[in-house]
Protein backbone atom coordinates (compact mmCIF):
# COMPACT_ATOMS: atom_id res chain seq x y z
CA UNK A 1 0.00 0.00 0.00
CA UNK A 2 1.53 3.14 -0.96
CA UNK A 3 1.08 5.89 1.57
CA UNK A 4 -1.13 9.08 1.31
CA UNK A 5 1.08 12.03 -0.66
CA UNK A 6 3.87 9.88 -1.63
CA UNK A 7 5.34 10.38 -5.10
CA UNK A 8 4.58 7.45 -7.13
CA UNK A 9 5.16 7.41 -11.39
CA UNK A 10 1.84 7.54 -11.80
CA UNK A 11 1.08 11.09 -9.55
CA UNK A 12 3.95 12.71 -11.79
CA UNK A 13 1.60 11.38 -15.34
CA UNK A 14 -1.60 12.86 -13.77
CA UNK A 15 -0.21 16.10 -13.49
CA UNK A 16 1.96 16.06 -16.95
CA UNK A 17 0.32 19.14 -19.41
CA UNK A 18 1.75 19.16 -22.79
CA UNK A 19 0.61 21.85 -25.23
CA UNK A 20 2.04 22.57 -28.67
CA UNK A 21 3.20 19.33 -29.50
CA UNK A 22 3.79 18.39 -33.12
CA UNK A 23 3.02 15.35 -34.73
CA UNK A 24 6.35 12.94 -35.33
CA UNK A 25 7.87 13.96 -38.30
CA UNK A 26 7.46 11.58 -41.07
CA UNK A 27 11.57 11.37 -40.76
CA UNK A 28 13.18 8.71 -38.51
CA UNK A 29 16.07 10.88 -37.35
CA UNK A 30 13.95 14.00 -36.21
CA UNK A 31 13.25 14.50 -32.54
CA UNK A 32 11.06 16.75 -30.68
CA UNK A 33 12.63 18.11 -27.44
CA UNK A 34 10.64 20.57 -24.92
CA UNK A 35 12.46 22.15 -22.35
CA UNK A 36 10.52 23.43 -19.29
CA UNK A 37 11.94 27.26 -18.07
CA UNK A 38 10.05 29.54 -15.48
CA UNK A 39 7.73 32.07 -16.72
CA UNK A 40 10.54 35.02 -15.58
CA UNK A 41 13.69 33.52 -17.06
CA UNK A 42 11.33 33.55 -21.14
CA UNK A 43 13.53 36.51 -21.67
CA UNK A 44 16.65 35.34 -21.12
CA UNK A 45 16.05 32.83 -23.57
CA UNK A 46 13.71 35.29 -26.20
CA UNK A 47 15.74 38.07 -26.56
CA UNK A 48 14.32 41.33 -27.29
CA UNK A 49 11.58 40.79 -30.02
CA UNK A 50 12.57 36.77 -30.35
CA UNK A 51 16.10 37.64 -31.95
CA UNK A 52 17.53 35.41 -29.16
CA UNK A 53 15.91 32.74 -29.83
CA UNK A 54 15.94 32.92 -33.46
CA UNK A 55 19.57 33.44 -33.35
CA UNK A 56 19.36 29.98 -31.18
CA UNK A 57 17.42 28.65 -33.98
CA UNK A 58 19.80 29.45 -36.71
CA UNK A 59 22.91 28.44 -34.68
CA UNK A 60 21.49 25.09 -34.11
CA UNK A 61 19.85 24.67 -37.89
CA UNK A 62 16.87 23.49 -36.73
CA UNK A 63 13.50 25.06 -35.43
CA UNK A 64 13.16 26.54 -32.23
CA UNK A 65 10.64 28.28 -30.72
CA UNK A 66 8.90 29.17 -27.16
CA UNK A 67 5.44 28.28 -26.19
CA UNK A 68 2.56 30.72 -25.81
CA UNK A 69 1.91 32.08 -21.92
CA UNK A 70 -0.82 30.41 -20.46
CA UNK A 71 -0.55 31.89 -17.00
CA UNK A 72 1.25 29.23 -15.81
CA UNK A 73 4.41 30.01 -14.26
CA UNK A 74 6.11 27.71 -16.72
CA UNK A 75 6.65 27.57 -20.46
CA UNK A 76 8.50 25.59 -22.75
CA UNK A 77 11.12 26.05 -25.34
CA UNK A 78 10.37 23.45 -28.38
CA UNK A 79 13.02 21.98 -30.54
CA UNK A 80 12.58 20.03 -33.70
CA UNK A 81 15.31 18.73 -35.39
CA UNK A 82 17.96 15.56 -35.58
CA UNK A 83 19.67 14.39 -32.58
CA UNK A 84 22.65 16.98 -33.31
CA UNK A 85 20.49 19.87 -33.69
CA UNK A 86 18.47 19.50 -30.60
CA UNK A 87 21.72 18.87 -28.69
CA UNK A 88 23.18 22.39 -29.92
CA UNK A 89 19.83 23.98 -29.14
CA UNK A 90 19.55 22.12 -25.84
CA UNK A 91 23.04 23.27 -24.90
CA UNK A 92 22.52 27.41 -25.77
CA UNK A 93 19.19 27.29 -23.78
CA UNK A 94 21.06 25.67 -20.76
CA UNK A 95 24.26 28.64 -21.09
CA UNK A 96 21.40 31.05 -21.53
CA UNK A 97 19.03 30.15 -18.70
CA UNK A 98 22.65 29.71 -16.14
CA UNK A 99 23.85 33.11 -17.04
CA UNK A 100 20.22 34.75 -16.76
CA UNK A 101 20.49 33.38 -13.10
CA UNK A 102 24.31 33.95 -12.56
CA UNK A 103 25.24 30.39 -11.92
CA UNK A 104 27.84 27.95 -13.39
CA UNK A 105 26.50 25.80 -15.99
CA UNK A 106 26.77 22.54 -14.62
CA UNK A 107 24.49 23.95 -11.37
CA UNK A 108 21.75 24.37 -13.07
CA UNK A 109 18.82 22.32 -13.53
CA UNK A 110 16.48 21.75 -16.15
CA UNK A 111 13.31 19.60 -16.43
CA UNK A 112 13.37 18.46 -20.38
CA UNK A 113 10.72 16.52 -22.13
CA UNK A 114 11.52 14.22 -24.98
CA UNK A 115 8.86 12.59 -26.89
CA UNK A 116 9.73 9.34 -28.62
CA UNK A 117 7.26 7.55 -31.05
CA UNK A 118 4.62 5.21 -29.80
CA UNK A 119 6.07 2.97 -31.73
CA UNK A 120 9.71 3.30 -30.42
CA UNK A 121 8.74 3.59 -26.66
CA UNK A 122 9.43 -0.37 -26.13
CA UNK A 123 12.74 0.05 -27.76
CA UNK A 124 13.65 2.77 -25.09
CA UNK A 125 12.78 0.95 -22.42
CA UNK A 126 13.93 -2.45 -23.17
CA UNK A 127 12.74 -5.61 -21.84
CA UNK A 128 11.46 -5.29 -18.51
CA UNK A 129 12.56 -2.09 -18.46
CA UNK A 130 16.38 -2.61 -18.71
CA UNK A 131 17.75 -0.51 -21.32
CA UNK A 132 16.08 2.72 -19.40
CA UNK A 133 17.64 1.03 -16.29
CA UNK A 134 21.12 1.51 -17.57
CA UNK A 135 20.85 4.51 -18.98
CA UNK A 136 19.83 6.08 -15.97
CA UNK A 137 22.60 4.24 -13.95
CA UNK A 138 25.25 5.72 -16.52
CA UNK A 139 23.77 9.49 -16.73
CA UNK A 140 22.98 9.46 -13.10
CA UNK A 141 19.42 11.28 -14.29
CA UNK A 142 16.03 11.21 -13.20
CA UNK A 143 14.29 9.45 -16.50
CA UNK A 144 10.78 8.45 -16.53
CA UNK A 145 9.01 7.23 -19.46
CA UNK A 146 5.16 8.26 -19.39
CA UNK A 147 2.09 5.56 -20.39
CA UNK A 148 0.31 8.71 -21.67
CA UNK A 149 0.53 9.54 -25.40
CA UNK A 150 0.45 12.68 -26.96
CA UNK A 151 -0.09 13.05 -30.38
CA UNK A 152 1.21 9.27 -31.21
CA UNK A 153 4.55 10.15 -29.02
CA UNK A 154 5.35 8.67 -25.33
CA UNK A 155 6.95 11.83 -23.44
CA UNK A 156 10.14 10.83 -21.55
CA UNK A 157 10.73 13.01 -19.03
CA UNK A 158 14.64 13.88 -18.20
Amino acid sequence: RIPKGAWTPFAVEATVRLAEVHPPSPQPDVMQVHVVILERLAGAVLGRSGARIQQTAVAAGCPVWMTTRDGSTERRVVIVGNYKQCKIAQEIVHEQLSSAQDADWRDTEAEVYLLVRAEAAGVVTGKQGFVLDRIRKHSGARIELLRQEVEGQRPCVV
